[in-house]
């Protein structure tokens, strides 16, 4: 027990694993019907240096961490079909190496398991044009650690108003980061002069009268509701219309209506 320990035995064999290296004797002994019957021999236990592959920490999605065998050993095996002292691995799963001694000729090896955390996904958005006079808000979600924008910045938006390429770099709770990129790509010019004064109307709404949007446009929003490129007024007062250009561009204009006295009718 000293020396070795026993793995398997049955009435005819014994399997050992020796605990050290040197020169031990084995006996065995067999007591017949008439006498006991022994023999002795002598195992030469050859030395082999043990392989150590540690317990490698966790990396981030797109790292690698060296395995090292170590020195000493005339050929190497990997589960990767590798044959050098070294591997670099980038993803996770068992990895083990089977080394032969140089001096014994002896196997040794060792088995690791590595992870990997998977890195984060930002994305603020494609690349876009910008209304003349608006800013856009580049918004790169929250669940991080940290953020940083190209200009230093640290909050998790970033507000452009001029052309140019914005970008993000975001670190989670792992320590693992990503980044992204958009760029504002022009200035559109905002929709104008699209809703011109008209003649009076009738005080008494005796003469509806239609008012017509200058220009063809995405959408369109009057001050009554209505959404189509005119709509029919009675009274004189303040309109309104809004309109959105094919960019995305968005304005309003307003006009006064003027009122005028017209007959109600003709009398006999």
């Amino acid at each position: 027990n000293t020396y070795a320990d026993v793995t398997a035995q049955t009435d005819s064999t014994v399997q050992l694993r020796f605990r050290q290296s040197g020169d031990v004797k084995l006996y065995g002994r067999i007591l017949s019907v008439c006498n006991l019957l022994q023999d002795s021999l002598t195992i030469h236990v050859l030395y082999t240096t043990p392989i150590s592959l540690g317990t490698p920490a966790p990396f981030c999605q797109g790292d690698s961490v060296v395995l090292d065998a170590g020195s000493g050993f005339q050929s190497y095996a990997w589960n990767t079909g590798s044959t050098a002292q070294q591997l670099v691995v980038h993803s996770k799963g068992d990895y083990w190496v089977a080394a032969i001694d140089a001096a014994s000729h002896c196997k040794s090896g060792d088995t690791v398991t590595i992870d990997v955390y998977p890195s984060p996904v930002v994305n603020i958005g494609p690349d876009r044009p910008l209304c003349r006079d608006s800013l856009y808000i580049f918004d790169a979600g929250g669940n991080y650690n940290s953020y940083l924008w190209q200009d230093g910045s640290p909050g998790r938006s970033f507000t452009a108003g001029a052309t140019g390429e914005y970008w993000v770099k975001v670190t989670d709770g792992n320590g693992c980061y990503a980044s992204d990129t958009a760029r504002i790509l022009r200035i559109d010019e905002n929709p104008s002069n699209f809703l011109l004064p008209i003649d009076a109307v009738c005080t008494q709404g005796q003469q509806p009268v239609q008012l017509n949007a200058t220009g063809t446009w995405a959408k369109y929003l009057w001050s009554d509701g209505s959404t189509g490129p005119s709509t029919i007024i009675a009274l004189p007062g303040r309109y309104s219309l809004q309109v959105t250009s094919t960019a995305g561009c968005t304005a309003k204009e307003s006009i006064i209506v003027p009122g005028k006295i017209c007959p109600l009718g003709i009398f006999f």
